[in-house]
Formats: C-alpha cells, sequence, structure tokens
C-alpha cells in the first residue's frame, strides 16, 4: 500500500489516500497515539491522487 494523497481536516484530522485498491483512511489524534480507521472505498478506482476537505471539515473529495 502507498500513501500518495493526503489531505487535513481544521480539526486536526488527516485523510490519506492510497492505492492501490482506492482506499480513503482517517487518522485522529496525536503523534503519540494516533487511531486510524478505513472511511470509504472508492468502487471501481484504483488510486486516490487528490484530497481536499470541505469547509467545516464535514466533507471528503477525491480525485481518482
Amino acid at each position: 500500500m502507498l500513501v500518495s494523497a493526503l489531505g487535513f481536516a481544521s480539526d486536526g484530522t488527516l485523510y490519506a489516500g492510497t492505492l492501490p485498491g482506492g482506499k480513503i483512511w482517517e487518522v485522529k489524534g496525536g503523534a503519540a497515539s494516533p487511531t486510524c480507521r478505513e472511511l470509504a472505498k472508492l468502487d471501481g478506482a484504483d488510486q486516490v491522487w487528490s484530497i481536499v476537505v470541505g469547509e467545516g471539515g464535514k466533507q471528503v473529495f477525491a480525485a481518482t
């Protein structure tokens, strides 16, 4: 797995797009104890090239 895109929300949440498999991961917490979960598997997409977090952090847009 390779992280190919990163996006940050104003609350400090990090979103990571990966390839292969077209997944978006959500990473919360500090460097000492982060939590990571799979947020989405983008059907039909093998790669995530860019992530933009919408204003307020409630929307995540991905270029695939």
